[in-house]
């Protein structure tokens, strides 16, 4: 793919990211991805020594990190030093932004709105604080019949039925918690 293919798709890719991420659409993740891929393509047509290929490593390993694809931003930080020889002002640049997303998914919790059945038959639902590095495990434990929140996160309310409103207001007063779309599983 040239550059002139490839220059209007990343525009069109970090502004869709950027404004979905200022929305707080789930989709912003997905996004930062695609900015990720769309970076990487453009470094594998420019070497590192041109600006535009330090620019395009440098926003292939940030937006991974943004798309919290940690393991992604690592392989291409990896890759990207090697390449980049002896500027050292590169390879300190892309290490920096592996620290701060390693920083970033330590210290960051996500706040999910889990309902399903409980053990006894009844509706249930809990709201749990989900570390990001326990995100994607909490995710596939959703998937077994049984499953138990309190072992990847902190369950901050909980209770049988459906939250009430003055639990729905605190979590949305409290911890900016935003009611959208729900998966109904057994808890």
């Amino acid at each position: 793919m040239t550059l002139d293919v490839l220059y209007p798709l990343i525009t069109e890719a970090i502004r869709r990211a950027e404004t979905l991420e200022d929305l707080q659409a789930p989709g912003a993740r997905s996004a930062y991805l695609d900015v990720s891929l769309l970076e990487e393509k453009i470094a594998e047509v420019l070497p590192s020594s041109d600006p535009e290929g330090a620019i395009a490593r440098r926003g292939a390993v940030r937006a991974a990190v943004a798309a919290q694809d940690m393991a992604r931003a690592q392989q291409l930080a990896e890759r990207f030093i090697a390449e980049a020889g002896d500027d050292t002002e590169l390879r300190s640049e892309l290490l920096q932004l592996l620290e701060q997303g390693e920083h970033v998914a330590r210290n960051t919790e996500v706040i999910l709105l889990v309902q399903g059945e409980s053990p006894s038959g009844g509706r249930t639902y809990a709201y749990v604080a989900v570390p990001a590095a326990k995100l994607d495990a909490f995710m596939e434990a959703q998937k077994l019949r049984m499953f138990y929140p309190e072992q990847f996160g902190i369950v901050l309310e909980s209770g049988d039925g459906e939250p009430p409103p003055a639990v729905r207001r605190k979590m949305e007063t409290e911890y900016g918690f935003i009611h959208v779309e729900t998966r109904s599983v057994s808890v």
